[in-house]
């Protein structure tokens, strides 16, 4: 399984990305659209740290937030996911970190209708971890928090990949590789797989 890593943009200049993103109507496989991730310390704050980066239409990508966990460490933080100037986002925001537990591996799902953006899901599981942060029903595998010298490996990795059809009508398959597509083999291992892979 081939992963594409982005590498994000700085917060401060991200902002700018994050809010004078275009998001065209319509989009085909192999184009680039932009995302942004939001850090804060509410749920549903109207003000968030962002991050940006531009996946490719149905490319099975994993991308990590780097120096976010050092940035927000012993804060309890909420992360959400939204395409272009926000019009279409994730129907809840996840819990990212709170004083004990930070989540590591994350998997969202763009869905196009011809090539427009219906909506961008969540698609975790804590099934195979034995410590979950949750927030309203929705949960990820949380972890120990990361000690001085290995922050890096608490930062969040985001797999996005994507269902639906494409401006030209073509179906989207990417989001057959996605985490819960595995729960017939041991989650365990493929959630220790993709972390790992960053």
């Amino acid at each position: 399984m081939y992963i594409l890593i982005y590498l994000l943009s700085h917060f401060a200049f991200a902002e700018l990305l994050c809010t004078r993103a275009s998001l065209d109507s319509e989009f085909a496989i192999g184009d680039r659209v932009p995302i942004c991730l939001f850090f804060s310390t509410v749920p549903n704050a109207k003000t968030a740290e962002r991050m940006f980066f531009e996946p490719k239409v149905d490319e099975y990508s994993g991308i990590e937030a780097s120096g976010v966990y050092e940035k927000f460490k012993n804060r309890t933080i909420y992360l959400r996911i939204r395409a272009g100037e926000g019009e279409i986002s994730d129907p809840v925001p996840y819990i990212y970190s709170n004083k004990e537990l930070v989540g590591v591996v994350y998997s969202a799902v763009v869905v196009l209708d011809n090539g427009e953006i219906d909506k961008i899901e969540w698609d975790n599981d804590c099934g195979p971890c034995s410590d979950c942060l949750e927030l309203d029903d929705e949960e990820v595998c949380g972890e120990d928090l990361c000690d001085p010298g290995s922050y890096e490996d608490c930062d969040p990795k985001i797999y996005v990949s994507w269902m639906g059809t494409d401006s030209n009508g073509l179906a989207l398959v990417s989001a057959g590789y996605r985490i819960s597509q595995f729960r017939k083999f041991s989650l365990f291992e493929v959630y220790n797989e993709a972390k790992s892979n960053f």
